[in-house]
């Protein structure tokens, strides 16, 4: 099979964007960002800048749309993830799409069963972005776990713990948001993840929820309230 070299457009570059995947992009040899189309034009035009990317989209659509390119990058937002990556594969893209992986969990089995009859009709490859806790010791812990060393294990938990939302002035942000961010476990999520690479899947999930702080500050400045409900 012949090389193809790959043509990226990123349909959203927020801070992993710009800490990680384009950096990593950069030193990949026959690897191109082409095009971005961040929330606003004056955002792509700083991103397009700072990695000398040659074009800037306002709408994601006709990004997607270009027959000049193989790959998307879905960086946006977990409530674009379904939209973006439905046409991405449709327009025979393949797709590096960031996690959160959806909106929710229906979304989220969209994807999936597109992604497996585009990877079947057209060949075409879609993976979601690992978060990278666990990266560092993974193949150690896969080892441990296949050779025995660990014995049987009969149940694991996994908790988080964190300060983050304890200043009930600090600003709302977009993952506090359930029409931006979803219905995500957030860090917890992270955590787990890597877990299940080495034991298996989650057997059963118990949660108990409560919003302490109903009402903060939105994170531009403004004076209204935004709310986490």
């Amino acid at each position: 099979m012949p090389h193809v070299p790959l043509r990226i457009g990123v349909v959203g570059a927020g801070g992993i964007c710009k800490s990680a995947h384009l950096p990593g992009f950069a030193k990949l040899p026959d690897c191109q960002v082409v095009a971005v189309c961040n929330r606003s034009v004056e955002s792509s035009l700083k991103v397009a800048e700072a990695f000398g990317i040659p074009e800037v989209h306002k709408d994601w659509k006709k990004l997607v749309a270009r027959p000049d390119l193989n790959v998307i990058l879905v960086g946006t937002w977990p409530y674009l993830h379904k939209d973006v990556t439905l046409a991405a594969l449709k327009a025979g893209k393949h797709v590096l799409c960031e996690s959160r992986m959806a909106l929710n969990a229906a979304h989220a089995h969209t994807m999936l069963k597109a992604a497996k009859e585009a990877k079947k009709k057209h060949g075409l490859v879609s993976m979601l972005c690992p978060p990278p806790t666990g990266f560092r010791g993974d193949y150690v812990m896969k080892d441990l776990v296949a050779s025995g060393f660990l014995g049987t294990p009969f149940q694991l938990y996994v908790r988080q713990m964190g300060g983050g939302l304890a200043d009930p002035h600090a600003p709302l942000y977009w993952r506090q948001q359930l029409k931006y961010q979803g219905l995500n476990a957030l860090t917890l999520g992270m955590l787990n993840e890597p877990v299940e690479r080495w034991f298996g899947a989650t057997t059963r999930v118990l949660a108990m929820t409560h919003i302490f702080t109903k009402k903060r500050p939105l994170a531009a400045g403004s004076a209204k309230l935004g709310s986490v409900e």
